[in-house]
């Protein structure tokens, strides 16, 4: 069973065994809509990975349905084919995994992700500090000319900067106590 990404509906394929195309179903995106499915046979869910998350595989797993998420990036396509829509992505989807073609990732679990998320914050917070530190020193006619920023050269040039006045000094510190 592939699914579409919509909030209200799910768009499931179905391949029956013996049949070339699937049946293409459209059902109310809830657990008991799912769990009939689920109870009418063999039932196992598969999707593309979208921004919206892993809760359909966290939904599908707690109903004991098996359920894999593909990588949208190893997903075959023809370079032109632009037009999306939740039933055409079923259909190709079930045909692709009955032929193997489908890449599926690991998920990771909550603690994992908030640990991603984490990593991701903190990057982008030091990547604004330093930006934030060098259109500081920038204005103040500081600008580092011999190597590259971020260095352990630079490092040593920016703790032993002084400005003309201390509260220009402590600003600069302050920059430099945030990047650290």
């Amino acid at each position: 069973m592939a699914m579409g990404d919509s909030k209200r509906t799910l768009v499931i394929g179905v391949l029956r065994p013996g049949s070339q195309e699937p049946e293409v179903h459209a059902i109310l995106n809830e657990p008991r809509h799912l769990e009939r499915r689920r109870r009418e046979g063999d039932t196992w869910g598969y999707y593309e990975a979208g921004p919206s998350g892993y809760d359909r595989y966290r939904r599908c797993t707690a109903l004991a349905v098996p359920c894999q998420v593909m990588a949208p990036s190893r997903t075959p396509g023809k370079p032109r084919d632009r037009s999306k829509t939740d039933h055409r992505d079923v259909r190709k989807l079930v045909r692709l995994f009955r032929s193997g073609d489908l890449t599926p990732i690991a998920i990771p679990d909550e603690a994992g992700r908030d640990l991603l998320r984490c990593r991701g914050d903190v990057q982008e917070d030091r990547w604004r500090w330093r930006h934030q530190r060098g259109k500081f020193r920038a204005r103040q006619g500081r600008i580092y000319r011999d190597g590259r920023n971020w260095t352990r050269r630079h490092w040593t040039w920016l703790q032993v900067q002084r400005l003309a006045l201390p509260v220009l000094t402590r600003t600069s510190q302050e920059y430099l106590f945030s990047v650290e």
